[in-house]
């Protein structure tokens, strides 16, 4: 592979009179991540994302190239998955039917066409009955636990801060991802995103013809980019 370094991005940059400001502004990249990508020695030592951002730079400067998928990302997830759904398993039938009931009624607008699709995804599951208890003093959980499943077309790349504490991850082709968390998830930035499919409870969101997405949310009241909750729609622009 041709070795492309990070010399090589600022040189042309300079060259063609645009400031660090200006490719941050355009592509909205952090000027730190441009730095470190400017200081590299080659760019496929980066990490995947960021591989993925010094070609969204290029892009901007006039030249094209094509990253080669890696697969030794560093995911520091599973771990914690582990132990929420431990803890999740624990949870009391009362708390099962609450989660259920709440994604039941996640608002079932489709999204129009544009550069985002929310398909309709069928639930197989059905909520077991609660046994019912004349305790009063019975004690119910201190907090709900939320899940999104994450599934890739093909290889997907992500950074995220899920209950505040910061992950980088990939989801190789055909694999499925399941991610609980207690507040909310902030997606940094999606690596080959329009490969990516969010489903969050009966419904699913995909982003069309979009390589790079940034700051996506994902709390208990749905998915949200650039200001729109896309569980319920976006106005027609």
């Amino acid at each position: 592979m041709e070795i492309l370094s990070g010399e090589y991005i600022k040189r042309l940059r300079e060259e063609k009179g645009i400031s660090k400001e200006e490719i941050a502004e355009k592509t909205k990249i952090n000027i730190s991540i441009i730095d470190e990508i400017e200081k590299c020695d080659n760019i496929y030592d980066l990490q995947p994302h960021k591989q993925l951002l010094a070609k969204q730079i290029l892009k901007e400067l006039g030249v094209e190239i094509k990253i080669k998928p890696q697969t030794d990302m560093v995911c520091n997830i599973s771990c914690r998955e582990d132990l929420l759904e431990e803890k999740s398993n624990k949870l009391s039938h009362i708390l099962v039917l609450l989660i259920l009931t709440a994604l039941t009624f996640i608002a079932s607008a489709n999204i129009n066409k544009t550069q985002i699709q929310t398909n309709q995804v069928v639930q197989t599951e059905k909520p077991d009955k609660i046994p019912v208890s004349n305790n009063t003093n019975q004690e119910q959980p201190e907090e709900i636990i939320q899940k999104i499943i994450l599934k890739a077309d093909d290889e997907v790349w992500i950074t995220a801060d899920i209950n505040g504490e910061k992950s980088i991850f990939n989801i190789k082709k055909d694999e499925e991802k399941t991610i609980y968390f207690k507040e909310k998830i902030s997606f940094e930035t999606i690596g080959n995103a329009d490969k990516l499919r969010i489903i969050f409870g009966n419904q699913e969101v995909r982003f069309q013809n979009k390589e790079v997405v940034h700051n996506v949310f994902v709390d208990k009241e749905g998915v949200f980019y650039s200001g729109y909750n896309l569980l319920r729609g976006i106005p027609k622009i």
